[in-house]
This record gives structure tokens, C-alpha cells and sequence, in this order.
């Protein structure tokens, strides 16, 4: 058996100090086989019985000067130490993440086997449809330690580290390890992953595995907007704005159903009644907008009123006045007006067909609320306007077109059935239009889970968000409403329902916390901002100092992954056989070249 290397002169909690007296035991040759200890990281054991044994890495190494004898110490010789964290342990030959019973002083300290080695690592599980492989223990070659597909796909999972240290090739590098058990044991139509594309990196994905699928070539129905997507799309600001969407969603609603017999005239004609009443505008500002109101409605006798209408003095005399109002009255029914308009705006839904209908309907509002006296609506919900104004200019022949073609493969798209993969282009939209897509998609779905679980209907569906911090934001302005709620329920509840989440993000500061505390496998590149690790020490818990600083030197490709999918946190060298480039960095000494 291997020769102990050391004994335990220090225990805490949470490491050993450990007193190495020879350097030379450090390097054994045991059955032909070379064991040596790498330093840091390397894994060592202690034997509390035949049956067990506890784990510790090694997370420091320094060395001491000690007096040979007492009575001298004018003889010194160099003691060597080494500081180890606590892993695990090995019970009947089986490894256990964690420790219940800790060493005692003077317990000797052994380098591991390669069978414990293989045991701590899980490479002496076999490759099956239930395990695969992204890369190579970093500082042991030959390693290959394999993650358990039900630990590592049942949890939301982040993968997270600074431009450039790997991250898109870590999701290639899953995708393509999950496509080769497609290929051999995995039924395609059972396996359901959205990718969100937003740099058009997932092109290369096999075509008989995946559908590509551009925001262009689809149409969101309208009708499925509920109240929360339209404050997504909107953004209207709480005091104001917000209570004049709502309602200019719910008369939209009532003008496209003809509800009640509501229609545009009626609530011009009211509306002209209503400020005709009103003593907070000057008389002939009055004229000019009761005018406005009226010119377009087909009415005789409303037209023959309003010729006696003064425009230099903005009035009527009393018999025309008595006369005009008549005809208000006649055309909008005398009994309860307001009452009628009011109880149908409370009513309706929230909820339009057309996007044109929302120009109309916001404009008629805002008529109404002028009509009561607010001069000055229109200033105050200008970025709402213009807001409304964009959405109909860029998105009614695109996003929201009627175009058939385009809401049925929106609704293929949902209801993801032949392909593993469906990814979608969303390149070239914003951060503001691209919060409200994903979180609409991934909303409608969870909902559609949530259902079919009540059925037993059982099913995985699985999202991955690349550059998720750009929209599932910390620092996304929460008003009285939650942009990105959505995500945050998905994080919380999604496991009920078979719904997983895997952020990809330069920015882990800048990550929804909620989102992120809900994670529970990482994989950890290259990290250099403080504030982005001292979010991970927040978000993760068994995380180590020591290797929260090793993010901040780990070479492009490799990745501290830690979490329920492994057996132990370890530091890999992710495959880099993706042929794919178009992530690749341009080099200026051949870009600048002179062909």
C-alpha cells in the first residue's frame, strides 16, 4: 500500500493542517504505478476504519523554519505544510460528497489511488445514456469526470464568466454531447430545448435535431398578450401612464367586439358633451376642440348646431345651446352616459386583436380624460405615445402581423414537437424587445405545463438564455410591476413542472439574484470583476474562497463546475472540438493585413 506522506497537526471545521517530514514520500512508486502530489488541488486521503475513508484537497502549501533540538536553536531545518479542505468520504468503497466525522491529531495522511481517484472523480461508472462527458480534469490528465444527466438537467443550471473565457463553447460543447445520445439512445421528440439565440452563434446544430427559427418569420398573436406582456412591451411609467394603457387596452378590446354598441362616434359625441361642461378651459380653446370632436360625425342635427357656434366668442345663445345639447343627447342617450361608458371600460378585458386598434383606442382616451379637464394628458404620456407610436411603425407587418403563414409557425414553435432543438434568431433586437419575447414564450409555456402536469402529462422543457444579463437584470427598473417576473417564477417553481432554466452571462453582478440563488449546478470560467465574485460567494454556498480566487486565473476553455451534477467541485478543461467559429475573435495583425 502507498507510504503516508504526512500527519494532522491542526483541525478545524473546515481544514487540516497537515505536517509533511519528508518531501521524498511526496513521489511513490506503488504496483508499478507513479503516484505523486501535484500541489494544489490534488486530492488525499485519511483512513478512519477499514471501511472508511475522508477526502481533503489540498488548498494551500507553505513551510517553516523548527529547531532541530530544544536546547539548540541555533539549528533550524525546513518543515513543509499543507492546508486541506474537506470533500468527502469513501464508505465501502463507494464516494459520499460531505464528511460527519473529522481527524484527529497524529492521523497520517495518504496520496489516493487510482481507484479512489476514480471513485471521487466517478470515473468508475461506466458511459450510459444516464452520464457524458464536457471535459478533462485540469490538473490530471486522463481524468474524464462524468455528470449525471438526471443531477445536472433537473436543476436551473449558469454558466457564467468574462467575454471570452468559453462560455459559448461549454453550451456547444453540452449540446453536442446531448445530440450524440440523440443519436444513439435518446428520442429526439422527447428532448425539448429552446436556445435563444441572440448572436446567431447556434447555427451548426444538426438540422434533423433542430428547427432555426427567425423573430422575422413568425407573428405573435395579439389575442395572447395578457396584462403583464403589454407592460412589458409598453413600459408605461405608474402614475400616469399606466392606468391610460389599461384602459386603452380594455376600449380596444370593447371597439373590436362592438360591445354595447361603443363606438368611436359615441365617445367623441360624449366627450364633447363632457367638455362643453367643463369650466377649466377658456371658451374658445373649448370651441376649437369640441369642433375637433364633432366635425367627422355623420349626425344632421348635430352639423346644424354647430353652425351657430361662435368662434369669436366661443358660445352659444340660449335657444342654439338648447338646441345643441339636444342633439348630444339625442345622439349619445340621455340616461347615464358616463355611468354606461365607465362600467364597460371596468369590465372589459385587457386584451386586443389588431395592433392599429391600440393608436385608436389610446388617442379616444386620451380624448376622454382631456374632456374632463386634464390639459395636459397628452405631455404627460408623450413617451407613451411615441412608445405606441414605434411598436405600430416596426413590428405591424413583422412581429405582429396578421400574416397566416407567420402565426402558424409561431404556434409550431410553442408547441416544439419533432426537433430536439428549437433555436431562435433574435439578433438585432434590443434588450427591452428582447425581455418581452423570451419572457411571453417562456410564459406561455409554463402555463401550458402547469395544465398538462394537472392532466399527468409529463414532459421537459429546458431554456437556454445566452447573454442573459442584458435582459433577466438585477437592475431592471421594478415599478409596479415586475418585468421579469416570469423568470423569477420559473426559477422558483419551475422543477414542479418539468421547466428549467441555463443562463449563459458575462455579468453575474448583473443577473436577477433571485435567478441566480435558485441555480443549483455552475459552471464557473473566467472571472475577474470583484463585484462578479462576490456575487458568487453569495450564490453559492459551498463555493470556496480559495477557489473563488482561482476564477480570476483559469485559462480560456476552463471552468470550475460545482453543484448537484458532479460528484465534487472540480476544475475542467472543456472539449474544444466545435468546428464551429462564429464566436471566434478576429485578430487585427490578419485583419489589418495588406492581401
Amino acid at each position: 500500500m502507498l507510504s503516508p506522506i504526512g500527519v494532522v497537526r491542526k483541525v478545524f471545521f473546515n481544514k487540516i493542517v497537515i505536517e509533511i517530514d519528508d518531501m521524498k514520500k511526496l513521489n511513490q512508486n506503488y504496483k508499478g504505478d507513479i503516484y505523486s502530489c501535484e500541489g494544489l488541488d490534488t486530492f488525499i486521503l485519511l483512513k478512519k476504519s477499514y471501511e472508511e475513508k475522508l477526502i481533503y484537497q489540498i488548498s494551500a502549501l507553505y513551510d517553516e523554519e523548527k529547531p532541530l533540538e530544544k536546547e539548540d536553536n541555533s539549528k533550524f531545518q525546513i518543515k513543509a505544510y499543507f492546508e486541506a479542505v474537506p470533500i468527502g468520504n469513501i464508505i465501502k468503497e463507494k464516494f459520499e460528497y460531505g464528511i460527519e466525522r473529522y481527524p484527529l491529531l497524529g492521523d497520517e495522511v495518504y496520496l489516493t489511488s487510482k481507484e479512489e481517484l476514480n471513485k471521487i472523480l466517478g470515473n468508475d461508472l461506466e458511459i450510459n445514456e444516464n452520464n457524458f462527458i464536457i471535459g478533462e480534469l485540469s490538473n490530471k490528465k486522463g481524468y474524464y469526470p462524468k455528470i449525471n444527466i438526471d443531477n445536472f438537467f433537473t436543476t436551473h443550471i449558469s454558466i457564467l464568466g468574462n467575454t471570452g473565457s468559453g462560455k459559448s463553447t461549454t453550451i456547444k460543447t453540452i449540446i453536442k454531447k446531448l445530440s450524440e445520445k440523440i443519436d444513439k439512445n435518446l428520442k429526439k421528440e422527447n428532448v425539448n430545448f429552446y436556445i435563444f439565440d441572440i448572436h446567431n452563434e447556434y447555427t451548426n446544430i444538426k438540422a434533423e435535431l433542430s428547427n432555426k427559427t427567425s423573430l422575422e418569420e413568425i407573428s405573435i398573436p395579439l389575442e395572447l398578450l395578457k396584462k403583464e406582456d403589454w407592460l412589458n412591451l409598453v413600459l408605461p411609467s405608474t402614475a400616469v401612464q399606466l392606468p391610460i394603457l389599461i384602459n386603452t387596452l380594455k376600449l380596444g378590446n370593447l371597439l373590436e367586439n362592438s360591445q354595447a354598441g361603443l363606438t368611436t362616434d359615441w365617445i367623441k359625441v360624449y366627450c364633447a358633451k363632457k367638455l362643453y361642461g367643463s369650466q377649466q378651459t377658456d371658451a374658445v380653446t373649448k370651441r376649437t376642440k369640441i369642433i375637433s370632436f364633432l366635425s367627422d360625425i355623420d349626425n344632421e342635427n348635430i352639423k346644424e348646431s354647430l353652425s351657430n357656434y361662435s368662434s369669436q366668442f366661443g358660445n352659444f345663445s340660449k335657444e342654439d345651446e338648447k338646441k345643441f345639447l339636444n342633439s348630444l343627447d339625442s345622439y349619445i342617450g340621455e340616461n347615464n352616459a358616463e355611468e354606461f361608458l365607465y362600467v364597460n371600460l371596468r369590465d372589459a378585458e385587457v386584451s386586443i386583436k389588431d395592433i392599429m386598434t391600440l393608436k385608436i383606442a389610446l388617442d379616444t382616451i386620451l380624448s376622454i380624460e382631456e374632456a374632463k379637464g386634464g390639459n395636459q394628458i397628452r405631455n404627460y404620456c408623450s413617451p407613451l405615445i411615441t412608445r405606441i407610436d414605434n411598436l405600430i411603425n416596426q413590428y405591424s407587418k413583422t412581429l405582429f402581423s396578421s400574416d397566416k403563414n407567420k402565426l402558424n409557425k409561431f404556434n409550431l414553435l410553442l408547441k416544439h414537437k419533432d426537433k430536439a432543438f428549437e433555436i431562435i434568431n433574435c439578433s438585432g433586437y434590443d434588450n427591452h424587445d428582447l425581455l418581452f419575447i423570451t419572457s411571453f414564450i417562456l410564459n406561455n409555456i409554463y402555463e401550458r405545463e402547469k395544465n398538462n402536469r394537472k392532466k399527468n402529462k409529463k414532459k421537459l422543457i429546458h431554456f437556454i438564455f445566452d447573454e442573459a444579463h442584458t435582459y433577466i437584470s438585477e437592475n431592471t427598473d421594478v415599478t409596479s410591476f415586475n418585468p421579469i417576473a416570469v423568470f423569477e417564477k420559473i426559477a422558483k417553481e419551475g422543477r414542479k413542472f418539468g421547466i428549467f432554466m441555463i443562463l449563459s452571462s458575462q455579468r453575474p453582478s448583473e443577473l436577477s439574484k433571485t435567478v441566480l440563488s435558485q441555480c443549483n449546478n455552475f459552471i464557473l470560467h473566467r472571472i475577474r470583476n470583484n463585484i462578479d465574485l462576490e456575487q458568487m460567494r453569495k450564490s453559492i454556498p459551498y463555493i470556496l474562497d480559495a477557489q473563488l480566487l482561482r476564477l480570476s486565473y483559469l485559462k480560456t476553455g476552463h471552468a470550475l463546475v460545482v453543484g448537484e451534477g458532479f460528484n465534487i467541485q472540480l476544475e475542467l478543461k472543456i472539449h474544444n472540438d466545435i468546428e464551429d467559429k462564429s464566436s471566434e475573435t478576429f485578430k487585427p495583425s490578419e485583419v489589418w493585413k495588406i492581401n
